[in-house]
């Protein structure tokens, strides 16, 4: 069943029909003015046939078991937002949150997780605009962990972007400052990858890299990073107690490429990547902390 707080859906030509537990918008436009909240109670599925479309200028809450399914160059659109929250509570791989697009794994329990997502372009800088889609996602990092994270986004949603340019970046806030993430553009099944320790915060994809400092994240680890995406030298800083006693650089696929020889007890370090083919690396610090980098 559905809800709605506020006032309800505005049909405009819109056929709406349901058959067990699936919700299915058939045919028309369907406006969600601003102001309104819908919520789907259960584990219901709204499905949107092709050709169908919805403009949500306000808020659909999908709450903790309804899921949503788009159709191709047909995704929700408008100044609004849909929610979904989730408990995490073991390990979990390519869980996509309510169907609204982004996919986590992780070897361990996550807990909690709130996810939203908008379909306005963000800014960089006051200027440079993300794709049309956005999330926020609203977890707490786990201490020794890291989280895969799957971006999907529609064609239509590029915003005049290369969709293998795409990068993803994090910001503590929709205004920034943000972050570039080594990413993985996968062109075909329109998805971009990272994996990242957190906090995550928003989440967006620009078409260039946009680097800015880390400190924003730095309480999420022992150690900063920095630039993650770069042509050349990587700067590695301890930031608190802790000591660099081991490093390794890995290929993507998981080939050992470069390491220090002994043990260390160093503070800071430089790893100079000039040499390296262009693509995502991972640097993985003392045998547990993992930091995905982007040779240029």
């Amino acid at each position: 069943m559905y809800s709605a707080r506020t006032f309800l859906l505005i049909p405009m030509f819109a056929a709406l029909h349901t058959q067990g537990q699936t919700m299915t918008l058939q045919s028309g436009n369907l406006t969600i003015g601003s102001g309104t909240t819908v919520e789907l109670v259960g584990p219901v599925d709204f499905e949107i046939i092709s050709g169908a479309s919805i403009v949500n200028d306000g808020l659909i809450e999908f709450g903790t078991e309804a899921t949503l399914t788009e159709p191709a160059n047909g995704p929700i659109t408008g100044t609004g937002t849909e929610h979904a929250s989730r408990d995490l509570s073991s390990a979990f791989t390519d869980n996509n949150i309510a169907g609204l697009g982004l996919s986590l794994t992780m070897n361990t329990a996550l807990g909690p997780v709130d996810v939203t997502r908008g379909h306005e372009p963000l800014l960089a800088n006051g200027t440079i605009p993300s794709i049309a889609r956005w999330y926020r996602l609203d977890a707490a990092p786990v201490q020794g962990s890291v989280l895969d994270i799957a971006m999907h986004y529609d064609t239509s949603e590029l915003n005049g972007a290369d969709a293998s340019d795409l990068v993803m970046h994090k910001a503590p806030l929709p205004t920034g400052d943000w972050y570039a993430l080594p990413s993985i553009s996968q062109v075909g099944p329109q998805l971009v990858t990272v994996t990242d320790p957190g906090p995550w915060d928003h989440l967006t994809l620009f078409s260039q890299v946009i680097n800015v400092s880390v400190t924003e994240y730095a309480s999420a680890s022992s150690f900063t990073v920095f630039p993650t995406a770069t042509l050349d030298q990587v700067h590695v800083r301890s930031i608190g107690n802790a000591t660099i006693t081991k490093w390794e650089l890995f290929s993507a696929t998981g080939a050992l490429l470069d390491g220090s020889n002994s043990q260390l007890s160093e503070r800071s370090f430089i790893i100079d990547l000039s040499d390296y083919p262009t693509g995502a690396l991972v640097l993985r610090l003392n045998e547990t902390l993992r930091y995905r980098l982007l040779k240029l």
